[in-house]
């Protein structure tokens, strides 16, 4: 009987400590999600337009709900690339020649709601990310968030993406904004009304240098970056971190050489490209000695980042910009967020959040459609035209 108690007495302290433990899993889960779940931090100069854009984007000061199971940067990021959905677009494509006789595509959208007219229809331009194209998921998000609020798109797909063969041998890279340049002088002339662009990734980092190069002479109403590396020396560090190496650096350098692989007659006979080297590159910052800085004129991997970093343009931006970054995003570490220059600003306002990843920020329990990305742009390009459109003043 005594040994049957204690075996009794086991068995219900055996049952209360996995309950014990259940219960104190959530409640550590709970106060992870409640931490992660926290309002944007904004960092910008306290002026008049700031305080009036702020308080018309209210994703900008609610608290941004991550998807519970997709707490970690890694997570949120490989989630968002692997499983959100990605439409269908009756894209209209434009072939638009460059100076040097290469060739940019442009996907639009040609937006036929009565929500505006042809002459006062805002247009929106969109830059991809590293090795993206038109047809990218959040590319697609962002077009049908702006196409419904009565926009017309153009997705920028860089020489040699979104299935277009290179005609020069000139490819892209994060300093070059030469191609930007044309696009946007393109559509300008080809349309009125205000005129928008968001880059996401690459495409920010190629936008921020962009418009800080315009200065106040920029053709653009306003525009937006997402998960901008900002110090393109400490992204690249973070991304050769062994996880990072193994889940992002290595296969994004597999699709970069497979731009050279595509286009090998080009650059074959190039003078200061050595094509064997460039397809023996297995990370980015190989592919970037080997072929970025030859093919654009860096004598150093450094001095070619140090050149695009948005870090060192950001002080030279004019027009209306907001910035969004995610604290754990493993290809933008904190630590190259600029933080003095960004307060000093009177154009720019980051919005950082806890969580988000790289151009994911999943929210909700079903974390397929809108993200908070496609959230925050559409309150944000709605304050502009309210702000800087309709009431200039």
């Amino acid at each position: 009987a005594v040994c049957f108690g204690f075996v009794e007495m086991a068995r219900r302290m055996s049952s209360l400590l996995k309950t014990t433990g259940a219960l104190a899993a959530a409640a550590g889960t709970w106060l992870l999600y409640d931490t992660c779940a926290s309002e944007p931090q904004l960092v910008h100069k306290s002026t008049p337009f700031m305080e009036r854009l702020i308080s018309m984007c209210p994703t900008m000061t609610d608290r941004f709900f991550p998807t519970p199971f997709l707490l970690s940067g890694h997570l949120s990021t490989i989630f968002a690339a692997t499983f959100r959905k990605n439409p269908t677009l009756p894209y209209r494509r434009e072939i638009v020649s460059a100076e040097d006789g290469g060739e940019i595509s442009l996907d639009w959208i040609d937006n036929t709601d009565d929500k505006f007219t042809d002459k006062t229809r805002p247009t929106l331009v969109i830059l991809h990310g590293l090795t993206g194209d038109s047809d990218a998921y959040y590319v697609k998000h962002i077009v049908q968030a702006v196409t419904a609020r009565g926009f017309r798109v153009a997705v920028m797909n860089n020489r040699g993406s979104g299935g277009a063969a290179l005609r020069t041998p000139m490819s892209y890279s994060a300093s070059f904004t030469g191609d930007i340049r044309t696009v946007v002088q393109h559509v300008k002339a080809a349309h009125d009304g205000p005129l928008f662009a968001i880059g996401i990734s690459l495409g920010s980092i190629i936008l921020v240098k962009y418009l800080a190069e315009c200065g106040i002479n920029c053709p653009l109403t306003a525009a937006m970056g997402v998960s901008n590396p900002w110090c393109l020396q400490t992204s690249t560090r973070s991304l050769e971190r062994p996880a990072s190496r193994l889940l992002y650096n290595e296969p994004l350098a597999k699709r970069l050489r497979s731009i050279v692989e595509n286009n090998l007659p080009l650059f074959q006979e190039h003078p200061t490209v050595k094509v064997d080297t460039v397809l023996a590159t297995r990370t980015i910052r190989e592919f970037d000695a080997a072929f970025i800085c030859p093919l654009f004129g860096y004598k150093t991997v450094e001095d070619y980042y140090d050149d695009a970093s948005s870090a060192n343009h950001i002080q030279n931006v004019r027009i209306p910009l907001v910035m969004l970054n995610a604290a754990d995003d493993p290809f933008a570490p904190v630590d190259g967020i600029p933080v003095e220059k960004l307060r000093a600003s009177d154009s720019v306002l980051l919005v950082l959040t806890r969580c988000g990843g790289h151009v994911a920020f999943c929210e909700g329990w079903h974390p397929v459609e809108e993200s908070f990305m496609e959230r925050l742009l559409v309150q944000y390009i709605d304050a502009i035209m309210k702000i800087r459109v309709k009431d200039p003043s």
